[in-house]
Order: structure tokens, then sequence, then C-alpha cells
């Protein structure tokens, strides 16, 4: 009898959220493109992708949360977030399409920021991984 060859799988996630189509700001060219692509080549690398393409403040609050349960029982977890990001008062934060954004508490109260993200990837097992691709204002 052959010994049987036992291969342990990595459990990868991730969460790919591309914003193009803004309803208040200025409208991105490539982010939702940019978005897609990563969650394919995430995919054919062997993560479990979960895609938000112009996700409002509610459903990105809501994905983000789903996100770190998943990543608590995950050896690597990534955020890959393309879109609209601003800073305010020395923190970061990542708008969503739906925002309007008039006064800086509007974007503390609206969009997530790069803490809430770091947060949900930090009960990952082995790696931890935000990749930011923003258009700052």
């Amino acid at each position: 009898m052959l010994p049987v060859a036992s291969v342990a799988a990595t459990d990868r996630a991730a969460l790919v959220l591309g914003m193009a189509d803004y309803q208040y700001l200025p409208k991105l060219d490539n982010t939702r493109n940019d978005a897609l692509r990563m969650a394919e080549t995430l995919e054919g690398i062997g993560f479990d992708v979960t895609l938000g393409i112009d996700v409002g403040a509610e459903d990105m609050t809501r994905m983000l949360e789903g996100f770190a349960f998943r990543a608590e029982v995950a050896d690597l977890a990534l955020i890959y977030f393309a879109g609209h990001g601003v800073e305010v008062q020395g923190e970061n934060f990542l708008i969503p399409v739906d925002v309007q954004v008039q006064s800086n508490r509007d974007v503390e109260r609206q969009s997530a920021s790069l803490k809430q993200l770091l947060e949900a990837v930090e009960k990952a097992r082995k790696m931890r991984i935000v990749i930011l691709d923003v258009d700052c204002h």
C-alpha cells in the first residue's frame, strides 16, 4: 500500500473593494478594473475572495465586519481598497461611494478608517496585509 501524501492547504481570505462611481465626489476611472483584476489574481493563487464594487457606507461596514470574522480562522488575511481616501487629524479614511463629505465629522462617521481595516485583518493566524490604492484629497 502506498503512503497517502497529506498536503495542508493554506487558508487565505481576501476582501477586495473598488470604488469608482461616486455620487458626490469625482468619479474614478481605473479603480473598478483594478479591483476586478486584483480579485481575479488573488483567486488564481488560492484566495477566498469577497468582492465589493461601488459599495455604500452601510455595505462597506457590513463587509468589513464579516471579513473580520472570516479572517480569524484564516492563515493569511488581505484587504485591498481602491478609491478615494482622505486624512483627517492624522487618521486615514477610505470613502464609500455614497458618502456626502462636507466636514471632517462626516468623513469620520461615514467612512472606514485605516485602523478599522487593520483591525479586520488583525486576528489572522500567520500574515496580515492591507493594500491601499487611493486617490487622496
